[in-house]
């Protein structure tokens, strides 16, 4: 779809659903908004999903109800001299603007009556009502397929942070683990070096006095490799535990997305059941 050209919302909320936005997906308003230069009442939402798949569906969900197809006049979905009975009996054209906002669809439906009237919430009360139930309905069904895909989608990602997670905490246990070894073996060495240092002084035999420096080297060999380790273990600690830092906060997101989600799906069961 052709983008809307001059698009403007200079309105404020009039109608809503009494739904806390923070807790909610489903969100309803009249807005008032400039097209091309035109002022225009409609009924809005904002929607998640692909602005694509959103068109399709709502021209699907139109010609359910009037058994015609919308065309786009500047990416302006249009319907003439039609009678919605779910709004009005009047004839008049059905016009919708959807445009991509803030990382959300924003769908915005009017209903035109003659030149330059468009129904309203003031001066048509019951059949702005009307039209806001004909929008309404069309973002419970259309939530209603697709929030479980949503959560299902959510879920795959709440799984491969917490898996993350676990893989990231496993690491800094094991680096623990291995710092607490090889310190005791540290420890010992060092205790061993001592002895053998003893030995060096009181060893008299060349090939004796030979073979304990060799063992000395090849033990001061050996606690370099465990510092190392040790230095090795720390720096392993350090970055998974930026990546849990990190991934926490993102993993009470999702988590708390998917509630969200959850609870926006009861409410559009509710809401179907209740319009049938």
């Amino acid at each position: 779809m052709k983008k809307i050209y001059y698009l403007l919302v200079i309105g404020f909320t009039f109608l809503s659903v009494n739904m806390n936005a923070q807790e909610s997906l489903i969100n309803f308003e009249e807005q008032l908004i400039l097209v091309n230069g035109e002022s225009i009442n409609v009924a809005s939402t904002t929607l998640k999903g692909e602005e694509k798949e959103i068109i399709k569906q709502w021209n699907s969900y139109v010609k359910k109800y009037i058994d015609s197809k919308m065309k786009e006049d500047k990416g302006v979905l249009v319907v003439n001299k039609i009678v919605l009975e779910q709004v009005t009996n009047k004839r008049g054209d059905l016009l919708t603007y959807i445009y991509k906002k803030d990382n959300v669809v924003s769908l915005n439906v009017s209903y035109k009556l003659g030149y330059d009237i468009y129904i309203n919430s003031k001066e048509y009360e019951n059949e702005f009502i009307g039209l806001n139930r004909f929008v309404n309905r069309f973002v419970y069904n259309y939530y209603n397929d697709y929030l479980p895909e949503l959560i299902k989608i959510e879920k795959v990602s709440l799984k491969k942070l917490e898996k993350e997670n676990k893989k990231a905490k496993k690491a800094i246990k094991k680096a623990n683990k291995n710092i607490i070894s090889k310190s005791k073996k540290i420890t010992k060495s060092k205790k061993r070096l001592t002895s053998l240092e003893a030995e060096l002084v009181s060893e008299t035999e060349k090939d004796a006095k030979q073979k304990l420096t060799i063992k000395k080297e090849e033990l001061s060999s050996k606690v370099i490799s465990y510092n190392s380790a040790i230095k090795m273990s720390f720096k392993t600690i350090e970055s998974n535990e930026m990546i849990v830092k990190t991934l926490n906060p993102k993993i009470e997101e999702v988590t708390n997305d998917i509630d969200k989600i959850k609870l926006s799906l009861n409410e559009v069961t509710m809401l179907l059941k209740s319009i049938k």
